[in-house]
């Protein structure tokens, strides 16, 4: 982000080619922390939260903006990325979503990229992506969209145990599964999820 300037994290050759979906190791002179999105509260190993970030690169501020300053910086000059990771036993960091992406059901945290990975486990599945809909009794439900493989016709009940047999019962597909023919995505990869919603409209989930 061009917030921090410069890198905050780097690579080893062995790094990058045994774990290619970290963004490495910290660099010199720069600190990063993972804190509770809730309560700023510093999470320890392996716990998805906020990644804040802290060194000689990161920005003083946005100019003539202090409002949006302080929503970035805290007061002991950390920069919240908004960007949701971990870091592992060997100190490599992961980032694995955005919170704005995130779900909340029942207060608990749902990133969609979780469920999205476990859905492309299937056999059937060839691209998937899970958003938040509103719900009645949790705040909001997941709910995933899938492309089948060519030639396949997909259960969506069978999806939805087959995501229930992996995860919490707060993580189900409780916001239902939908069928479409592509996932959109910006020329980059991401997935374009506002789109996605507003492409395919269907009942707001009540389970």
């Amino acid at each position: 982000m061009t917030e921090t300037y410069s890198g905050v994290t780097s690579h080893t050759l062995q790094s990058q080619l045994e774990h290619p979906t970290s963004v490495g190791y910290i660099l010199p002179y720069m600190k990063v922390k993972f804190v509770d999105v809730d309560n700023g509260v510093m999470v320890g190993q392996e716990q998805e939260d906020e990644v804040c970030v802290k060194g000689p690169s990161i920005m003083l501020g946005y100019a003539d903006n202090p409002t949006a300053t302080a929503a970035a910086i805290d007061s002991d000059g950390w920069l919240h990325t908004g960007d949701i990771g971990y870091y592992d036993k060997q100190g490599l960091l992961y980032i694995t979503d955005r919170i704005k992406d995130i779900i909340k059901v029942k207060g608990h945290q749902v990133t969609p990229t979780e469920l999205e990975n476990i859905l492309k486990q299937h056999p059937d599945v060839a691209d998937a992506a899970v958003v938040g809909v509103e719900n009645q009794r949790t705040g909001e439900a997941p709910r995933a969209y899938v492309v089948p493989r060519p030639g396949i016709s997909i259960s969506t009940q069978a999806l939805q145990e087959f995501v229930a047999e992996r995860t919490v019962e707060y993580k189900r597909l409780t916001g239902g599964v939908v069928v479409v023919a592509a996932i959109p995505r910006n020329p980059t990869g991401k997935i374009l999820r506002k789109k996605l919603l507003t492409a395919h409209t269907t009942p707001a989930a009540r389970l």
